[in-house]
């Protein structure tokens, strides 16, 4: 059988977080091994820091807009791009 997913972003879970109410859903990667209706990690990323009113909170091992593990190293801006548009574009 297939799996599918509970929540979304289009159905996320209401629960809170320290007494303060809060919409959540998972999302993942790669898509072909996702459930179905399962957000999509990059998508979901880029979605929460263009929401963000205030502050976007990161934390990772290791930074860098590259394809780290590919042979050659690529460029991948999606990321990266985003973060600097939003601290340029809104403070």
């Amino acid at each position: 059988a297939r799996l599918a997913a509970l929540s979304s972003a289009d159905r996320p879970l209401q629960l809170k977080f320290n007494g303060v109410p809060a919409r959540v859903y998972l999302s993942s990667a790669p898509p072909q091994i996702s459930p179905h209706g399962r957000a999509d990690d990059l998508a979901t990323i880029l979605s929460v820091i263009d929401d963000a009113q205030k502050f976007v909170y990161i934390s990772v091992m290791d930074y860098l807009p590259l394809s780290e593990f590919t042979e050659p190293l690529r460029f991948w801006p999606a990321i990266d791009s985003d973060l600097r548009a939003a601290a340029c574009t809104r403070g």
